[in-house]
């Protein structure tokens, strides 16, 4: 599925794919009533965490919880279905095992299915032993200064729907074991939260005959 050959070959308009960049984002970021920008968080980084919620499902900013801790800045976001996504963004120096302990209470809800830690400071290795779940996802404020996923090298990857998944099989027979790996600690993977067993379109659009290459990959 990956030789240039068959990218060639294939009908390349048998599938539609979309940006995981969403039309509305920029109209959402303006329309939408943020919460107040903690003092390490530039408006650009805060614009990236946004769109990754806002790709994520997570659409409106619900509120902004009551924080034990001064420089722990707690908002909630909800989706369709009414679930959350706590994003907790700390300030602190040194990011130890109580603040994490504190932060991975609020998987106590039974609303909250994600949580998104933003971490100014290395966080330390006992705070990472107890932030380890599934529903927590960790970065540091350096890894989303920029917005990457833009960058025109990197191609457009998209998460197949099962409806998607299900007409590529009808038009190539094949199992998703035999797709090649995309790893679940790839940045792109990382950033948009996709968890093994996910099918990713990758697009690109660097050749000069102008016809997108396309690929997929199984997350593992």
């Amino acid at each position: 599925m990956d030789s240039d050959d068959d990218n060639k070959e294939g009908d390349h308009t048998e599938l539609e794919y979309t940006s995981p960049v969403l039309p509305t984002f920029l109209d959402y970021i303006k329309q939408t009533k943020q919460p107040q920008l903690p003092v390490c968080i530039s408006k650009r980084t805060h614009d990236i965490i946004v769109h990754m919620i806002h790709v994520r499902g997570f659409t409106k900013h619900s509120e902004q919880l009551t924080s034990a801790f001064p420089r722990i800045q707690l908002d909630t976001y909800t989706n369709e279905s009414n679930k959350q996504c706590v994003v907790a963004i700390v300030e602190l120096q040194k990011f130890g095992i109580k603040h994490a302990r504190y932060i991975k209470e609020k998987l106590n809800d039974p609303t909250i299915i994600q949580l998104i830690l933003v971490s100014l400071s290395e966080i330390t290795p006992l705070a990472k032993k107890a932030l380890s779940h599934p529903m927590i996802d960790t970065f540091l404020v350096d890894q989303l200064k920029f917005p990457f996923y833009e960058h025109k090298m990197i191609p457009t990857h998209v998460l197949c729907s099962p409806d998607d998944i299900k007409h590529l099989q009808s038009i190539a027979a094949f199992k998703t074991s035999q797709l090649p790996i995309l790893p679940k600690t790839d940045p792109i993977c990382h950033f948009y939260g996709w968890q093994t067993g996910s099918i990713i379109r990758c697009v690109t659009n660097l050749s000069s005959s102008g016809i997108p290459n396309v690929k997929y990959r199984t997350v593992k």
